[in-house]
């Protein structure tokens, strides 16, 4: 009767902590609290999360120093 589309898994934890991270980013947010950031997901999304906010603290200082 309806047109049957095929179903659209749910993210795994890892790539829901990486796209609010990411959403988080492109507010333009002053702040970013990453409070257990990397909880529930694997040990490769974890390391991925870390170096990401590693990252983004690196860039914010060398603005601030500018």
């Amino acid at each position: 009767m309806g047109v049957d589309y095929p179903l659209i898994g749910i993210p795994s934890n890892g790539n829901q902590q990486n796209a609010l991270f990411a959403r988080a980013l492109i507010s333009g947010a002053k702040l970013l609290r990453l409070d257990k950031s990397t909880h529930g997901v694997d040990v490769g999304a974890k390391a991925e999360i870390v170096s990401q906010a590693d990252d983004v603290a690196v860039i914010v200082a060398a603005l601030q120093n500018t």
